[in-house]
């Protein structure tokens, strides 16, 4: 009898395993479609007699994908008054794990 219920619960496990569809980078941030790239830029607003205007950048996000959908390249840069400062990272893929080159960082000095 146990046999069974372990030959069962190993068996739903499996079927679970196998019907879970792998998703890609783009399907995990709802992009549809054949995208390249994405890139985002925040700035900060600023209230003047009841409009909003647009100040100077805050932040600058960048995604890059390959044919696949998978993720290739990721950089992110922030602004302050007097610098900026960003990292960039370039990941590649072989059959099952995908894999971050060394990330670079960086300082800029305005």
């Amino acid at each position: 009898m146990k046999k069974i219920l372990l030959f069962i619960i190993i068996l739903v496990g499996l079927i679970g395993v196998i019907a879970a569809e792998k998703q890609t980078d783009l399907q995990k941030t709802n992009l549809f479609g054949k995208v390249k790239s994405v890139t985002t830029t925040s700035y900060d607003a600023k209230e003047c007699f009841g409009e909003w205007i647009q100040g100077e950048p805050l932040s600058i996000e960048f995604s890059a994908y390959d044919s696949k959908g998978n993720l290739t390249e990721e950089a992110h840069q922030w602004f302050n008054y007097y610098r900026s400062f960003g990292t960039r990272g370039f990941y590649t893929y072989n059959d099952k794990v995908k894999e971050l080159k060394k990330p670079t960082t960086m300082l800029t000095v305005r």
